[in-house]
């Protein structure tokens, strides 16, 4: 965030040049007088003069940066000193260019200590890591309805899996413990335990199902769907571009000051003026103070707020709260914020009575009638605010359906507001033997990453994306692709395979933690996947998505970033014909069914020409109608999703690991798939 101040110029005697200071009031509201040093002059010094105005930004207590409005000129570049190499004997930190990055181990790293300018390009330094990475996105394809007279299959694949390693498909879940006179680090945690019939581990049909599905969206350029459609949420106070101009500054911020209510079932904030803004456990007589909550950090937050008291229900100035933005309101709020208003306001925000008053912050514009209309609110004065993009928004870049089909709707159906389709595939549930062992893993946690984090989710530009000033490892956001510039998804998530690796809980704290109770490696089970009239080319993405190479396997169930879920999937036999073979010879088929067993045999014929047509379907939909079914192999989706597939080949767990939480500030983005492990 950047505060106000005035420039000072110094001139000695025997100097250089002039000292350039800071003159400015801290948030404590000390005079201070701070020097100026080059890195953070990020003004035209030939043209300033004493007294220019200054727009200051902090970094921790020191100078980061400052500019005079008019004046802005870019500071000279750092001179590089380069140090004389020295052996690494231990690999850790190396990297052959001056940079900060990950050695190999052993003895083949070196260090040259940091040269790196202070906007070093992203390429210099160390990429983040991550169980899961991206499958890019391709143009949607579109496909047209079945006419009925192209040849159709039915039949049955039946199919085995194998668990490479342990493999959880939970159940319902067992609730933890949860007494108030325990420490949150002693309650006993969650049990995950696998879903279970008669006492024989099951995989429903129905995952199995989701499993084919999804790989059938990748590898078709099918429409990607669904996707999380909330919206997200931002409050960054060094974005000078964004963020600030929509909220102000510290010391004249545009939020104003209101309180939340409901009447007959709708929402209403009733304005009360400016919030005051007070050093904490101060008070006032006649007004309501509000905290806002602690925040971390160095400087925290040292400040509360002072609002006049809530006006009546029916005042004639209160400000209508769209249902959507209320539910806009409800996503945002953290844990420690609901908290907060039920411990000083006895406000449940899940039960909001008709006597409730809540105070809030909000921003409002004038609407085409002049009058004062909501923009968006919060409990924190510098309250998250809406980015102007969602995921659904960038997805769309590549292209919609717009009430058309895609390959995998078609194949599987669906059912809509503007759709209904019978889906053609079924898949059969999974039984494992009674008695397969099990194994308990844990504590660990299941964590899950979130969109809002644009290094991994967005895909970044290397030569845009730099250091925050006077920084060595932490990426300026301003400098990224994020929602509120628009940017390109990296595609779909997958997860890598990885050796099983628990994440224990942060100090202990089995109230976030779980016990995991999966399969154990080498359990076996058989399952059929019935289909009914696909065409040549539906087949052949079936197979295609089923029949992998050697060394690969797909991902199932619970704990996949933990190494969990690697499985095999293989046709073990091939009951598939011709629509109009099939039903003439009915009874072939009723002896075949009630002598309980199957004359299919492998059908390889079959299944070589049926994902020979696909291939040659996909290229030919992708514009590439010279191509031959082995280009299919070539296309960058599918090098992307044979590399995460490859269980043989898979990274070292080091390479796929969750970062830590300061990693994650510092921004890092994540390695290209093709690259990691190589």
């Amino acid at each position: 965030m950047a505060i106000e101040g005035k420039l000072v110029i110094v001139v000695k005697d025997g100097k250089k040049g002039p000292e350039y200071k800071a003159k400015y009031t801290n948030a404590k509201g000390k005079n201070l007088e701070m020097a100026i040093l080059p890195a953070a002059r990020f003004f035209d010094t030939a043209a300033a003069v004493e007294g220019d105005p200054l727009l200051i930004e902090l970094n921790g207590g020191t100078i980061a940066k400052v500019t005079i409005p008019g004046k802005e000129k870019e500071p000279p570049a750092p001179k590089v000193k380069t140090q004389p190499v020295r052996q690494n004997q231990g690999g850790g930190w190396g990297g052959s260019r001056g940079g900060y990055g990950y050695g190999q181990g052993g003895r083949g790293g070196s260090y040259q200590g940091y040269n790196a300018p202070r906007q070093a390009p992203i390429s210099d330094l160390p990429r983040a890591t991550a169980p899961y990475n991206f499958v890019p996105l391709e143009k949607v394809i579109r496909v047209e309805p079945l006419t009925g007279s192209e040849p159709r299959y039915s039949g049955t694949l039946h199919c085995t899996i194998s668990c490479l390693t342990p493999l959880l498909v939970s159940g319902a879940d067992e609730k933890k413990r949860a007494r108030k006179d325990i420490p949150a680090e002693q309650t006993e945690a969650a049990q995950k335990r696998f879903n279970m019939l008669d006492g024989r581990p099951v995989v429903p049909g129905s995952s199995l199902k989701g499993l084919l599905r999804s790989l059938v969206e990748t590898v078709t350029n099918s429409y990607m769907a669904p996707v999380n459609q909330r919206k997200i949420f931002w409050r960054n106070m060094d974005d000078q571009d964004h963020y600030m101009p929509k909220m102000g500054t510290t010391l004249q911020p545009r939020q104003k000051a209101g309180w939340l209510v409901r009447d007959h079932g709708d929402w209403y904030i009733l304005p009360v003026g400016k919030p005051q803004r007070v050093l904490k456990g101060s008070s006032s007589d006649g007004l309501v103070l509000v905290k806002t909550g602690e925040m971390k950090g160095r400087n925290g937050n040292k400040h509360d707020y002072l609002f006049a008291p809530c006006p009546p229900l029916d005042a004639k100035n209160r400000l209508a709260v769209p249902d959507d933005t209320m539910k806009d309101f409800r996503d945002q709020l953290t844990e420690a914020q609901k908290k907060l208003a039920k411990d000083q306001h006895h406000i449940d925000l899940n039960k909001f009575g008709p006597s409730d008053k809540l105070p809030v912050f909000y921003l409002s514009d004038t609407d085409a009638s002049g009058r004062e209309a909501l923009d968006f609110f919060g409990l924190a004065c510098f309250f998250r605010y809406p980015a102007k993009h969602g995921v659904g928004d960038l997805r769309d870049a590549k292209g919609t359906l717009n009430g058309g089909l895609d390959f995998a709707t078609r194949l599987f159906g669906c059912a809509n507001k503007e759709l209904s389709l019978k889906g053609r595939v079924s898949a059969g549930a999974a039984i494992f033997p009674a008695g397969s062992p099990t194994r308990k893993v844990g504590p660990t946690v299941l964590g899950q990453p979130h969109e809002s984090c644009v290094a991994h989710y967005l895909k970044q530009d290397p030569a845009q994306v730099r250091l925050m000033p006077n920084s060595r490892d932490r990426n300026d956001i301003k400098s990224m692709a994020n929602y509120i510039k628009g940017g390109e998804l990296r595609g779909r998530k997958m997860y890598w395979h990885r050796n099983v690796e628990m994440v224990p809980p942060p100090n202990g704290n089995q109230k976030v933690a779980a016990y995991l109770h999966p399969l154990d490696a080498g359990c076996k089970a058989s399952f059929d996947i019935s289909l009914n009239s696909v065409t040549l080319e539906e087949l052949g993405c079936l197979i295609e998505v089923l029949d992998l190479p050697a060394g690969h396997a797909h991902k199932l169930g619970m704990g996949k970033p933990l190494g969990l879920g690697s499985v095999r999937l293989d046709i073990v036999s091939c009951d598939v014909r011709p629509d109009a073979e099939r039903y003439a010879d009915l009874a072939g088929r009723c002896r075949a069914l009630f002598a309980g067993k199957t004359e299919a045999g492998d059908g390889r014929t079959l299944r070589d020409e049926a994902r020979a047509a696909f291939r040659l379907w996909l290229l030919k939909s992708m514009g590439k109608s010279q191509a031959k079914a082995e280009d299919f192999e070539t296309l960058p989706a599918i090098r992307v999703l044979r590399r995460m597939m490859d269980y043989d080949g898979r990274p070292a767990n080091a390479l796929t690991k969750t970062m830590q939480l300061t990693e994650f500030k510092a921004l890092r983005v994540l390695a290209d798939p093709l690259k990691v492990g190589k």
